[in-house]
């Protein structure tokens, strides 16, 4: 896809209608952008060289998100004027009054005249049109877990580990023992930590498990709230420090444990005595993993014994390299030639094992010699040393990235260093930002979301822990650099100075902090303001309602409420023309949705699981985009809409552990549906029978149900692969011979009488 049809596909004809109503040329746009196109390779490239281009690549990005966001509030004028009752557009401006289109045409040619001067420097920055190192995707699979023959050289320090941890010397005369990994950033110290945490050797030798990410901030409060939802698996509500340590202590009491924390920089001993508070009810035989940088970080934890990773030798790092670069067949068939350039590019990485592997999944999709010597030969290896510099290797791989994943790479500098993140949300946050947007039609926007995701990931962009997903930390580093001022995330204490002057904000995300004693002037002063704005996720806020004002946010495509204490929502809410996803999972006090929630007519996600809703409002039945819909634990639902089967391109259904007791026959029409899932609710006794017109569904889920028979015609589900309960039926019901039919079917299956 072209920068053109990136940036203008997905608005194109409301914009085109725009341009004829005030007698505007188009060409004027589309041909800057062109002349603007053939040298965005070579600036991404050189701007970490040359302060000038990355200065001129900060203003190309701010004219496009200055003209996204026209193009956006022209689009919502439109679907305004064409479909919302007269009683949403109560809420709302009248559409396309004459003022709004005449500052917009002036808008629209001030960003033409920015870009047009933008052109004219092209030749003065040295910015050339060329052939661009970014890659077409060819993804490797990405597993859960480290797998041990992608790691090499690091053998002999794991069974040193693994030795020490076992070790009945290591407890130190106390309760708990340990061992730091120690080494430069990129070293492997976290990897290495993973594969220790899943060895063979270790299990059954723990009752508790627990990671934690540290990072640069060592927030006490933060990692005891980690460690305590990571031992009762549920998320930690408390605020209290001293109730939270308390509540870890008991949980911990004579159990042993192994922790890992990962990144740690804080050598204050007072730090370490705080976090260590709770712990030492625990067993005997407990065991912590510290990975750090510093040597003091261990010698002030009680000085566990250290053991020190190094640079990888040219042969391991070569190796490492080739698994990589040659993963679908064998380096020793590669062009000689080939591989000495390869062992060359290894010389340049200096022995870091991150840089190598980051650098190799790219070079996979690179087979011609030039291609390598483009990256053993460019001038980013050049860049002065200095521990707040990028890593080359990690810089070159940036550039390999196409268009699309580099604006989705760049937008993850907004979450702080150590986050755990998920793949759906973080999909959702960049369909928001209007980073997905396809002119095929025949690929969903999540889905082009998710080969977006598991691309960054093949190229070791993100790793994978258990369910979620981090950064390393000096690829975080590249995020924010390439990144710029676009993307920040707030200081706690004094976190809403910043935002209070800002007005071009297009995300903001309560992450690990909830908005405290700030919450209500955040809400009701602050981000009324905020015009531009397409994500807003108050998750875990102590907020009890939205003002009336949220209905203003009218590019708002993203809004995340869940865990907060919100019991009511505005009706205005039903008048963002543009919302995507609306989360509401574990509003505990929310009973009801506005009756007008059916003119959102945008929505494609949404979760109100975990609430008290105990019906659900007609109109939602106009949803025509809506894809997911969850209301699992919603234990006051006892039906669903019987029009639910107008929902067309619905995907997904929740309904786990309602008290709904049938489901209406319209939803065996849903043609789209691929998951369908009834766990736990007791109420149901009997499928319908038209079940088996679910041509698309894949995982039917009716464990703990009391359904007394299958529907007939099940093996008709020709794409099912999972089932997890069969009830056989009574005389003339259906048989285990129907299971013969579901040819797909796989993973474990109940079979009740």
């Amino acid at each position: 896809m072209t920068t053109l049809e990136l940036f203008l596909g997905p608005l194109l004809q409301p914009v085109l209608d725009f341009f004829k109503r005030q007698d505007l040329d188009e060409s004027r746009l589309k041909n800057v952008l062109l002349l603007l196109e053939p040298v965005l390779d070579d600036a991404e490239e050189k701007q970490f060289t040359n302060g000038r281009v990355k200065e001129w690549l900060h203003n190309f990005k701010a004219a496009v998100f200055e003209k996204e966001d026209l193009f956006a509030q022209i689009a919502a004028q439109n679907l305004l004027s064409q479909s919302w009752s007269a009683e949403v557009l109560n809420f709302v401006p009248s559409p396309f009054n004459a003022s709004f289109e005449k500052e917009a045409a002036s808008r629209l040619d001030e960003i033409i005249q920015m870009l047009d001067n933008m052109a004219s420097q092209i030749p003065i920055l040295g910015l050339t049109a060329g052939a661009p190192l970014s890659t077409a995707s060819q993804r490797r699979l990405a597993t859960s877990l480290v797998i041990e023959s992608e790691v090499h050289g690091r053998k002999e320090e794991k069974d040193n580990i693994i030795q020490l941890l076992l070790s009945q010397e290591n407890d130190q005369g106390g309760a708990m023992g340990g061992v730091a990994i120690v080494g430069m950033g990129g070293m492997g110290k976290t990897t290495l930590a993973r594969l220790v945490y899943n060895d063979d050797r270790l299990k059954g030798r723990f009752d508790l498990k627990l990671w934690i990410c540290v990072s640069n901030d060592f927030n006490c409060d933060r990692i005891t709230k980690s460690a305590l939802e990571s031992v009762t698996r549920q998320p930690c509500n408390l605020h209290d420090s001293d109730t939270i340590q308390v509540e870890l202590r008991e949980k911990l009491e004579g159990k042993k444990f192994l922790l890992v924390l990962d990144d740690v920089w804080s050598e204050k001993i007072e730090d370490w005595d705080d976090l260590c508070r709770p712990f030492k009810t625990a067993a005997q035989g407990s065991r912590i993993i510290v990975t750090t940088r510093n040597e003091g970080v261990a010698d002030i934890m009680g000085g566990f014994p250290k053991v020190r990773l190094h640079k990888l030798s040219k042969e391991d790092g070569w190796s490492l390299l080739s698994r990589y670069a040659f993963q679908n067949s064998s380096s020793t068939s590669a062009d000689s030639q080939l591989v000495k350039i390869g062992q060359e590019i290894v010389e340049k990485c200096d022995g870091l094992p991150l840089a190598i592997k980051i650098l190799g999944s790219p070079l996979r999709s690179k087979l011609e010699r030039k291609d390598w010597e483009k990256v053993r030969d460019s001038h980013i290896w050049d860049l002065p040393g200095g521990k707040n510099d990028i890593l080359p290797a990690l810089s070159l791989s940036y550039c390999f990235l196409a268009l699309r994943l580099k604006r989705c790479f760049a937008y993850c500098a907004m979450f702080p260093k150590g986050y755990e993140f998920e793949k759906d949300k973080s999909v959702l946050l960049w369909m928001a930002e209007g980073f997905l947007d396809s002119l095929n039609d025949n690929v969903a926007i999540e889905e082009a979301g998710d080969e977006c995701f598991m691309e960054l990931l093949s190229r070791s962009f993100f790793d994978k822990v258990d369910q979620s997903y981090m950064i390393h930390d000096l690829v975080h580093d590249l995020a924010k650099f390439v990144s710029g001022d676009f993307c920040a995330y707030l200081e706690q204490n004094k976190p809403f100075e910043a935002l209070s002057k800002a007005r071009t904000v297009r995300s903001f995300l309560a992450l690990e902090s909830p908005c405290g004693q700030d919450s209500e002037r955040v809400i009701r002063e602050i981000l009324p303001e905020l015009g531009p704005l397409r994500v807003l996720s108050l998750a875990c806020c102590d907020i009890i309602e939205l003002p009336t004002e949220i209905g203003d946010l009218k590019q708002l495509r993203y809004l995340d409420v869940s865990w907060s204490d919100i019991i009511v929502l505005p009706d205005s809410i039903c008048t963002l023309c543009n919302l995507q996803t609306l989360s509401l999972e574990g509003c505990g006090g929310l009973q009801e949705l506005p009756n007008a929630i059916g003119n959102l007519k945008q929505l494609r996600d949404l979760d109100v699981s975990s609430t008290k809703i105990k019906e659900l409002p007609e109109s939602i039945c106009n949803l025509w985009n809506l894809q997911t819909l969850s209301l699992k634990y919603c234990r006051g639902l006892q039906e669903l809409p019987n029009a639910i089967g107008n929902l067309k391109q619905l995907q997904d259904l929740d309904v786990s552990f309602t008290e709904i007791k049938e489901l209406p026959e319209s939803i065996c029409i849903l043609c789209n549906l691929q998951t369908l899932l009834l766990s736990q609710c007791k109420g149901i006794k009997k499928l319908p029978d038209d079940m088996w017109k679910l041509s698309s569904l894949c995982r039917l889920a009716i464990f703990g149900s009391n359904v007394e028979e299958m529907p007939k015609r099940l093996s008709m589900l020709e794409k099912l692969h999972s089932l997890d309960m069969f009830v056989v039926g009574k005389a003339g019901g259906l048989q285990l011979a129907e299971l013969r039919g579901l040819q797909r079917l796989r993973g474990e299956l109940e079979v009740h009488n």
